[in-house]
């Protein structure tokens, strides 16, 4: 009899190597940052607001590539931003990882310019 904690060994994907996926949202060091992100989401996404929670998935938010593609678009240009594609935006697993990636493609200097204006 197969032992089935060992059944996939040989056919484990890139996905099962890493950590557990983000279940919350993540710190980010502007204030009001994840607020603009989350409206970016719902706007460019056409994402229903209460379905955009931290452990949403994209497949579970019927988000499609180009989708992500308008998201990242409306981010760079309602934040005033550039972000690089990387392995991190592309392998976002669900919202609050795709928040994270893109954090960290910003640069301090662009960050500093996001957040409460007085």
């Amino acid at each position: 009899m197969t032992d089935p904690s060992t059944a996939d060994s040989t056919n484990q994907s890139f996905e099962d190597t890493r950590p557990p996926a983000r279940k919350t949202w993540p710190d980010l060091p502007e204030e009001g940052l994840l607020e603009q992100l989350v409206q970016i989401i719902v706007e460019e996404g056409k994402v229903a607001p209460e379905l955009v929670v931290p452990e949403a998935t994209l497949k579970s938010l019927d988000l499609a590539s180009i989708d992500v593609v308008s998201i990242l678009m409306g981010v760079e240009e309602q934040l005033n931003v550039y972000l690089p594609m990387s392995e991190d935006l592309s392998s976002a697993r669900n919202l609050a990882e795709l928040v994270e990636a893109i954090v960290a493609q910003m640069r301090p200097d662009e960050l500093q310019n996001i957040g409460p204006k007085s």
